[in-house]
């Protein structure tokens, strides 16, 4: 998997960085409580990407985590990608650790990637200002088993 293709820009992370914090954090730490939307099979798991916001909407009320590319400018173009979970609650939240900032930040209610969303995140910290969730051009992604396609999903959050 290309690093830069998945998070956005990342020239400084190696392969070894993204494997060992990013995906670590994702997908093998307790308290991540990431699991298979059906009983779990030794099936690989892929990252695959997408355009359709809709779709993005779909996932996330299924309890999969998505990955979206964000913006902190008026231009909206995507210059960055987060996180985006929901937890048992429905309640949906933006992820995204920058510098040593907790970078987790709770989304409004009625939270959707049909809308421009604005949030304060933990980039404001190095002066970026709000980020606007989505930005253009839209790109979302997630992770799922190769075999069946089924989405992992996050429980328990």
């Amino acid at each position: 998997m290309q690093i830069k293709a998945a998070w956005g820009h990342c020239d400084h992370a190696s392969v070894q960085d993204f494997n060992n914090r990013v995906l670590r954090a994702s997908a093998q730490l307790a308290d991540g409580n990431v699991k298979l939307l059906h009983p779990p099979t030794e099936e690989s798991v892929e990252f695959t990407c997408f355009r359709n916001t809709h779709t993005a909407d779909q996932l996330l009320n299924q309890g999969a985590p998505v990955v979206v590319g964000v913006a902190w400018s008026e231009d909206l173009v995507r210059t960055h990608f987060i996180t985006i979970v929901s937890d048992s609650n429905g309640k949906f939240w933006e992820v995204d650790p920058w510098e040593g900032e907790p970078g987790v930040v709770a989304l409004p209610d009625n939270f959707s990637f049909t809308n421009e969303t604005r949030v304060h995140s933990a980039m404001g910290s190095a002066g970026v200002g709000p980020i606007i969730i989505p930005s253009r051009p839209y790109l979302f992604g997630y992770y799922r088993e190769r075999e069946s396609e089924s989405p992992l999903t996050s429980t328990g959050v």
